[in-house]
């Protein structure tokens, strides 16, 4: 479900050139952003939304693959530029709690103000809500969500979807994913995680079960000074329009006759048991546009200092790592090979040695 996002990801609209940020950026144009205690009303309204926000675009921003999952990309008003996608993360890291900000407005500079303007003016807004707000059709069990957001899109677009789904019916299923993926997903929705190399085909996987969805969302560190949590993880409650041409539910059959083939052939029956058709608890969507996020259901995630600090130099530096632990495996293949497969003048020498005549009259 959430294997296919990275090659996805990538064909989203590309972002226009980087700048730095600095007093250059934002000369001229302050004056049209939000002033300071308009913004300590925004975060007074809703600071969990805010935070949640910071978090999702803190986890794409310090990715090593920011530059597909960091969009959109902020861009400051009476400005052309985007800001790097390496740059954000600085930028949000560098941040003063929502707590302080609300105390001490000042205490957030012009750069900062501009960010936060963009931030809230995003074009998709979420907004905290309680397990009670959910429909009582969706069903939501253990492990409870620490927090629920819901996902309030533009008057447009819910025209828009309400028109595709006259006349049909409509269900509600869950996506799991990366939480570096969820700044993107929040404002281009699922559109963009199509998968194309599916077990089962192209489309959108979702789940009508709780624990599929959990297994697919992998916690992730978010912003630093975060209320929310450290530590998060993320699932997507979506509403789906339920079309027969485009939409394609598991059975209990196609279940219970894979775990027949399963059970009763090799580990490598793979692409047999995959042609029985979708498990019971998987929906595939193959038109992204039947599908509108509701909810964003996050789970907070305890671990150790120690570990988050790995964690986040595993981030920082995936690149890196992964390069050294090749060179480690091709250093450790290389020494294997020598000790099994010696050269031929080793083993002449091997050979020289052994013999009879060297143990009588050399060897002492």
């Amino acid at each position: 479900m959430a294997a296919a996002v990275d090659e996805s990801l990538r064909e989203r609209s590309e972002a226009g050139p980087g700048v730095d940020i600095d007093s250059n950026q934002v000369n001229g144009s302050e004056q049209n952003t939000m002033d300071r205690a308009e913004l300590v009303k925004h975060i007074r309204k809703d600071p969990l939304a805010l935070d949640l926000q910071l978090c999702l675009i803190s986890s794409a921003a310090k990715r090593y693959r920011r530059e597909t999952t960091m969009k959109p990309l902020p861009k400051f008003r009476n400005s052309d530029n985007q800001i790097e996608a390496s740059k954000v993360f600085e930028l949000v890291d560098n941040f003063p709690s929502l707590t302080r900000a609300m105390v001490d407005p000042e205490c957030l500079s012009s750069v900062q103000l501009q960010f936060l303007d963009w931030v809230v003016n995003l074009r998709n807004q979420v907004s905290a809500c309680k397990l009670t707000d959910v429909p009582p059709s969706v069903g939501i069990s253990e492990p409870l969500p620490d927090f629920i957001f819901k996902i309030n899109f533009p008057h447009e677009k819910e025209v828009q979807f309400s028109t595709k789904s006259e006349g049909k019916r409509t269900f509600y299923a869950l996506h799991g994913s990366r939480l570096e993926n969820f700044h993107s997903i929040s404002q281009f929705g699922l559109l963009g995680n199509m998968s194309r190399e599916g077990l089962f085909g192209e489309g959108v996987y979702l789940s009508n079960e709780q624990s599929v969805s959990l297994n697919h969302s992998f916690s992730s560190h978010g912003w630093s000074r975060s209320k929310i949590g450290s530590s998060l993880s993320c699932v997507a409650l979506c509403q789906v329009i339920d079309d027969p041409e485009s939409v394609k539910r598991g059975s209990a059959v196609a279940q219970a006759a894979r775990e027949s083939v399963t059970s009763s052939t090799s580990a490598g029956s793979t692409q047999i048991t995959n042609s029985l058709g979708l498990p019971e608890s998987y929906v595939l969507v193959k038109n992204g546009e039947l599908i509108m996020l509701r909810y964003l259901l996050i789970y907070r995630t305890s671990r150790s200092r120690l570990q988050r600090r790995l964690a986040a130099i595993y981030d920082e530096y995936y690149v890196q790592i992964m390069a050294i632990m090749a060179l480690l495996l091709a250093i450790a293949v290389y020494m294997v090979f020598k000790v099994f497969c010696p050269d031929e003048d080793e083993t002449d020498l091997h050979s020289y040695l052994n013999t009879e005549y060297v143990h009588q009259n050399i060897i002492v």
